[in-house]
């Protein structure tokens, strides 16, 4: 409830909304998505926020129609300064989206993407008994976005009754699609 958490999901929102550069940057856009979405208990129920998520969303499955074939293995670099010091990280494009996604319960074609990045990240892990997010590197952020999502989804699966799961977890698609 700090004023700095409101304020910085005011800039984060504005970005989204007024910065076109900012908005052609899907890692960048899936990251702010998450770091929008409520905190907890903790609820913003700022207009502007609000705009800024569904804008993430619309411009995300926008991206997501573009992707006829999910690759896990080419990273996404993002450079960045804090202060005097320069670093980077490599950032999938796919896990990002399909956790913003999953978070955000979209459409039935938002479903059918999340479910086939996670197919393509369950052969990975199953091929090397690891998630590597490039030929021979397992990162450990790499690791750990795969985690997140991985964890998110079976949270998510829990919370529906086994009826409506039924004995494969594609089935978490709505029979219209």
């Amino acid at each position: 409830r700090d004023p700095l958490w409101r304020a910085s999901r005011n800039w984060l929102a504005s970005r989204v909304l007024d910065d076109s550069s900012f908005r052609e940057q899907t890692t960048l856009l899936a990251l702010t998505g998450l770091a929008l979405r409520p905190f907890g208990q903790v609820r913003d129920e700022s207009a502007r926020v609000n705009e800024a998520l569904d804008a993430c969303e619309a411009r995300l499955l926008a991206w997501i129609r573009d992707q006829h074939a999910i690759v896990l293995t080419r990273p996404v670099f993002n450079g960045f300064s804090l202060g005097p010091r320069n670093d980077y990280v490599f950032l999938h494009p796919e896990l990002l989206v399909a956790l913003f996604l999953i978070e955000r319960d979209s459409n039935p074609h938002a479903r059918r993407f999340v479910l086939d990045v996670l197919d393509a990240l369950t052969r990975a892990i199953m091929r090397r008994d690891a998630f590597m997010g490039q030929d021979g590197i397992i990162s450990s952020v790499d690791q750990l976005w795969a985690g997140r999502l991985l964890f998110r989804f079976l949270q998510k699966s829990e919370t529906r009754s086994a009826a409506e799961l039924g004995p494969n977890p594609k089935s978490l698609i709505s029979p219209q699609t």
